[in-house]
């Protein structure tokens, strides 16, 4: 439970791409249109990870609290409702706003971040004629590029989760 939790429930979000329902959602779908006119680039990568590392450490005080107010909903979330949840958190607002992110764009980076890793994935197991038409190719070469940094970031927060706080 504290390793969905951490960073205030960062890899819980990642839901809107790997949960079940989200393939059953109509390609009309805000959220689906979002993601896929969103394009990942260098200067959005640096605040996110500067973000990232704040809200990680904002979140550490209050993990387990986290985990247990928003585990059960996680499936019915929009971006604009991961966004809200964000927002109403002063240490998490804040440590957006350092950033130079707003809430909107940090969880639409995430979930196409997520999105072009796992595509990224795809391709390296059946090739870029596997691609699915709603992944924008130029995300998953940005994802390919920046790999070994996004693990790092990941081995980084994944270290502080296990940290005493």
């Amino acid at each position: 439970m504290r390793h969905v939790a951490v960073a205030g429930g960062l890899l819980a979000m990642f839901w809107l791409i790997a949960s079940p329902a989200a393939g059953q959602r109509p390609a009309a779908d805000p959220d689906e249109r979002a993601l896929a006119a969103y394009r990942l680039n260098d200067a959005t990568l640096n605040r996110f990870i500067a973000a990232s590392r704040a809200m990680a450490a904002a979140a550490r005080p209050r993990v387990d609290t986290v985990a247990e107010e928003d585990e059960d909903e996680a499936d019915s979330k929009t971006i604009a409702d991961i966004a809200a949840f964000y927002d109403a958190q002063p240490p998490f607002r804040q440590a957006l706003a350092r950033a130079g992110l707003t809430s909107r764009e940090y969880v639409t980076f995430m979930l196409t971040l997520f999105q072009a890793g796992m595509a990224a994935w795809l391709v390296e197991q059946h090739g870029w004629d596997k691609l699915p038409p709603e992944i924008a190719r130029e995300n998953v070469v940005f994802y390919q590029r920046h790999k070994a940094q996004l693990d790092s970031l990941t081995a980084e927060l994944k270290e502080r989760e296990g940290s005493p706080p």
